[in-house]
């Protein structure tokens, strides 16, 4: 993909965060009780040291023009680390994807090894090495969303106690309760995947099928949003299918055939074999109900090689009741 030499400044955008660079650094009139500056610099990993000797990334990033590293301790316990940048120009979704990687590796979010939180907005670059449950994380990520309007999440530790309660409710299989629990606290899990996935299979579990299908389809525009310890990819894979399968619920079969397309693509993606035959046979499900019985039979082929169990489910499936009629089902089924 072409990419800028680092003199070629991009196009200008009016795009001014309404801050500048100075604001940025904390100040000693800012800290809350019990924290101070410290002298020493700790992170958990090299990746803040080296990326601060060439925060351009040999020319995949703009220049900077500004940077600064600070560093503070709460209650004289283990000092944490802030590294500040401010770039010539904005940085675009593909050179923040750049720096994600190298500080987290393909999986581009944080890890227990590089807990690292890495945030931008416009043409400002901000890098934090603490833990993800500290304190001081919990009071930084919000002086960076309360008072310079970053885009950021609620920390996972923050909603993590809604979220259990609501697999239990789950696995409960109690739509009713889930819910309520998902509701009640709505504004502090709505940013979270996780959350949304929950809510669109309870509403499923009550077939309450159009507010399933609007919830699928917020958890896969959240799937990126930072909620450790759930790969992207299976929780892409599980919204899009559960969305194949609402849409199909609602007799919209051709949506649902392409959208359970992509949650097949995803489950190979991620080689994952039975993610890939329950996606194939509700492909197949979706295909004999529209009677492309060619489609519904390729489809079913696949999932029942992959899952014999299968085999057992399209003998009584309601949508394969015209299908079943036909030869090549038989001897498929027989």
């Amino acid at each position: 993909s072409y990419r800028p030499p680092v003199d070629e400044k991009p196009e200008e955008k009016n795009t001014s965060p309404g801050f500048g660079f100075e604001e940025l650094i904390v100040k000693n009139s800012e800290l809350p009780a019990g924290y101070s500056f410290s002298s020493s610099y700790q992170c958990y990993s090299k990746n803040p040291y080296k990326f601060f000797e060439d925060p351009a990334l040999d020319g995949r990033l703009p220049r900077v023009a500004r940077k600064k590293k600070q560093s503070l301790q709460v209650r004289r316990e283990r000092p944490w680390s802030v590294f500040l940048y401010e770039y010539e120009y904005e940085i675009n979704p593909q050179q923040l994807s750049e720096v994600r990687k190298y500080f987290w590796g393909d999986w581009q979010r944080p890890t227990p090894f590089n807990p690292e939180g890495i945030f931008a907005k416009s043409k400002y670059l901000v890098v934090t090495c603490s833990t993800f449950a500290s304190d001081e994380t919990f009071w930084f990520r919000r002086r960076l969303r309360e008072k310079f309007h970053f885009d950021i999440n609620k920390s996972w530790v923050e909603i993590e106690p809604i979220i259990k309660e609501a697999m239990k409710a789950y696995q409960d299989r109690k739509a009713v309760a889930g819910i309520e629990i998902l509701k009640s606290r709505y504004g502090a899990v709505k940013e979270s995947a996780m959350a949304q996935f929950l809510l669109a299979e309870f509403y499923m579990m009550q077939k309450r099928w159009a507010q399933a299908q609007d919830c699928y389809e917020s958890a896969l525009k959240l799937n990126r949003s930072l909620d450790p310890y759930i790969h992207p990819d299976a929780m892409a894979w599980a919204a899009n299918h559960g969305l194949g399968v609402s849409l199909a619920m609602r007799k919209k079969f051709s949506e649902s055939i392409e959208v359970l397309k992509e949650a097949v693509e995803r489950a190979e993606k991620i080689h994952n074999q039975g993610f890939s035959a329950i996606a194939r046979y509700d492909l197949s499900c979706s295909y004999a109900e529209i009677g492309n019985f060619a489609r519904a039979h390729e489809e079913l082929s696949l999932a029942i090689k992959k899952k014999a169990a299968f085999k057992y489910a399209a003998i009584s499936d309601s949508s394969f009741a015209e299908a079943r009629k036909r030869p090549e089902f038989q001897k498929l089924l027989e």
